[in-house]
Order: C-alpha cells, then sequence, then structure tokens
C-alpha cells in the first residue's frame, strides 16, 4: 500500500488545472513536459508517486521517485 506522501501537492486553481489538461493533450508539447502535467493532475487527484508514474507513463522501477523530482 502507498505511503502518505511527505510533501502533499498544494490544491490547484482552476487556471493550472486548465493549464496542465491542455499541455496533456496538446500534441505538439515535448513528452517530459506532458509526463510531468500527467502526474501533476494524478497526485492532484491523490493518487501516490508510484501511481502517478504508471499513469503518466513512466515505467522505469523508480518512476515515484521521478514525479517526486519532477514536482519539485
Amino acid at each position: 500500500m502507498a505511503q502518505t506522501q511527505k510533501h502533499p501537492l498544494r490544491i490547484l486553481s482552476e487556471q493550472e488545472e486548465r493549464e496542465l489538461q491542455r499541455l496533456v493533450k496538446a500534441t505538439s508539447e515535448r513528452l517530459d513536459v506532458v509526463y510531468r502535467a500527467k502526474a501533476l493532475l494524478a497526485v492532484a487527484r491523490g493518487q501516490s508517486f508510484t501511481e502517478a508514474a504508471h499513469q503518466a507513463g513512466l515505467k522505469s522501477g523508480d518512476g515515484g521517485r521521478q514525479v517526486s523530482y519532477a514536482l519539485q
């Protein structure tokens, strides 16, 4: 079971969430930016860093760590 986040993500404003959704859907955006936007949205919905990593498409063994670095 996932542990509670030590540094939970602050609540996103409506404008921030809309911008992240736009980035996720953008076909001309760099993939690392899309992955970070997906991860941010997943963590904002209450998912752990590991769950967010899987949802964002980060498939390596330390995906949760990659998400935590991306969110900093």
